[in-house]
């Protein structure tokens, strides 16, 4: 997760050096970037995609985690089925 989050701040940050911004402009961009939420729990994961679902790039998720205080193994796969 530290690698994945480091990758994109620094995309993020290339590319606004790339471009010919203002000081807002860039500070901006810099808010907009993808953001990387860690879910512990089937029930974490679900509100995140609640909430966020009009703005999901991607989920990434291991198969197995908590749902409802145990070890499901299937949870994974129940967070990105329809």
């Amino acid at each position: 997760m530290p690698i994945l989050y480091a990758e994109i701040l620094k995309q993020t940050t290339r590319l606004a050096k790339d471009q010919s911004m203002d000081g807002m402009t860039r500070t901006l961009s810099m808010r907009v970037r993808p953001k990387v939420l860690l879910a512990t729990t089937y029930e974490e994961a679900i509100a995140f995609c609640d909430k966020y679902q009009d703005f999901l790039l991607c989920v990434i998720t291991d198969r197995k985690f908590p749902k409802d205080g145990v070890l499901d193994r299937e949870a994974g796969i129940k967070v990105i089925k329809p």
